[in-house]
């Protein structure tokens, strides 16, 4: 249910990673579709630094106010293969550390679609040398 997501408290970082792939906006976290255009962007970027041809394989995921995103600093996750790259997004020009995998900074504060589809085919490639990293170290 929506409303237990957002209301959450503290979860460990497993239980809100179960708790946010249940409650999903969209119904195919690997094709998060025209509803949002800047995570079906960013998944589609992801797949093409990937060289995926099954989109599928890669899965998008936002946690937008749920536990992740108070507790952990989490607005986004790729799941790749069972890897997970976990992302925090902001306009914070001042903001240098996450507790997330990496960080996405929209530095000039512009809210126009272009700045932000520049930004996330740029932060696409660091999330899919992540996911390989990752997929190397298991």
């Amino acid at each position: 249910c929506l409303v237990s997501w957002l209301q959450s408290g503290y979860l460990s970082l497993e239980d809100g990673i179960r708790l946010v792939k249940r409650n999903q906006p969209w119904k195919n976290p690997s094709d998060p579709g025209p509803g949002c255009r800047l995570a079906s962007n960013f998944h589609t970027y992801v797949a093409e630094e990937l060289e995926l041809e099954d989109l599928s394989e890669l899965k998008f995921y936002t946690a937008v106010g749920s536990s992740l995103d108070r507790y952990h600093g989490i607005d986004y996750f790729f799941e790749f293969h069972g890897v997970v790259v976990t992302v925090d997004v902001t306009i914070n020009c001042d903001k240098e550390k996450c507790k997330a995998d990496m960080l996405v900074n929209f530095k000039d504060g512009s809210r126009d679609e272009g700045n932000f589809l520049g930004v996330i085919q740029e932060a696409s490639h660091e999330v899919a040398e992540n996911l390989r990293f990752k997929q190397l170290c298991r």
